[in-house]
């Protein structure tokens, strides 16, 4: 009944699996959840496990506890040894669906801990073993976070592996998308696709990815859809119009994305990327006003981009951005007919704070170009 084969599972998937069946709600296996949690902790195994799977140890203990109920058929168990699922089912009378709740619970857990390769190999595993699992999708899903996050690394070291890896994520997220619409991590794996082919520069396919995320559904950990939606329609936006159509390519990129840097900084006033959206949103709104006749609209332009360069100064002085923000009012003052105010605000960079960014040089350009004689 005990052994320690190959095909076993190791203590802490045990625990797992115990925890799982307990959240069943079935009063007799909460004891013997709890037993296994008691028998754990009695082997000095609690210290070694990570800290999610040691909240659900404690937590099998208190329900054992509280039922008043602690016979221990697993006393006779040794510190190594394992529990084969063959007995947790036969011998326990565990069901099939706590197992496959238990192996997809412990990859997620292996992945919040940050062991990615713990939590592949618990991926592996459920394949294998549950390929028509009700939860499947939860698994796929982990997967494509898991390869994510590898990108992710192999970026930070500046790895040439990582242009592969962000496209072995992509197709994992889109996996989850295309055969799983309904999914309730659909639109999070959506953004997991839009964020792979941004990180290949591939912005014009990452639209539609971050399009079909519904607006409702833009909130919490998905509130930043709309700053990407804007960043990718600016970054495939004609640099110039030539002609007429290139023109209205231009003004419907600026637009749209106008309209997305106005709903993320509605909903998301001191997010970490709300300086960078009004610095994008005042630069949209001044090449908007540049091909304009002087006018009304014109002036309406300059205006609503005047004011979120200001209220980035006002609210984030010490932003990263925040001498590009000094910069481009400058231009917009000196656009609106107010020379003097653009001259005075450009002699700013001369003292701090303003003379160590990174933007002085060019600053120092556009106020010699104003104070010159024309």
């Amino acid at each position: 009944m005990m052994s320690n084969g190959h095909n076993n599972c190791p203590k802490a998937f045990t625990m797992a699996i115990f925890e799982a069946a307990a959240s069943k709600g079935d009063e007799n296996r909460c004891v013997i959840c709890g037993q296994a949690a008691e028998r754990m902790l009695r082997f000095a195994d609690y210290t070694r496990l990570q800290p999610l799977e040691m909240r659900w140890c404690e937590q099998c203990w208190h329900k054992c506890l509280e039922s008043g109920k602690l016979h221990n058929p697993l006393n006779n168990l040794a510190p190594d040894d394992t529990i084969s699922p063959a007995y947790l089912v036969n011998e326990l009378n565990l069901t099939e669906l706590p197992l496959q709740e238990a192996l997809e619970r412990s990859a997620t857990a292996w992945h919040l801990a940050g062991d990615l390769a713990a939590s592949d190999a618990r991926i592996t595993a459920f394949l294998q073993q549950y390929p028509q699992s009700p939860l499947l999708p939860w698994v796929l899903f982990r997967s494509a976070e898991n390869a994510y996050r590898k990108a992710e690394q192999l970026a930070q070291q500046n790895n040439p592996a990582a242009s592969q890896a962000f496209q072995d994520a992509g197709r994992k997220y889109e996996e989850v998308v295309s055969k799983y619409p309904e999914f309730e991590k659909a639109a999070r794996a959506r953004l997991g696709l839009a964020l792979c082919r941004i990180a290949l520069k591939q912005y014009e396919e990452a639209l539609p990815a971050l399009e079909a995320i519904p607006a409702p559904a833009r909130t919490q950990e998905l509130i930043v859809v709309s700053y990407l939606l804007a960043d990718c329609h600016l970054r495939t936006a004609p640099e110039k119009a030539e002609d007429a159509l290139a023109d209205n390519m231009l003004r419907e990129k600026l637009t749209a994305a106008a309209a997305q840097l106005e709903t993320f900084v509605a909903a998301a006033p001191k997010a970490e990327q709300t300086p960078d959206a009004l610095l994008k949103l005042g630069l949209c709104y001044k090449r908007l006003a540049a091909g304009l006749p002087a006018g009304n609209e014109r002036n309406d332009l300059l205006n609503k981009g005047r004011a979120a360069l200001e209220r980035l100064l006002r609210e984030f002085p010490q932003s990263a951005v925040s001498g590009a923000a000094l910069l481009e009012r400058a231009k917009i003052m000196a656009l609106q007919g107010d020379k003097g105010g653009a001259i005075n605000t450009l002699r700013q960079f001369s003292g701090d704070p303003w003379q160590r960014s990174p933007v002085a040089p060019l600053a120092f350009i556009n106020l010699a170009i104003d104070v010159s004689p024309r």
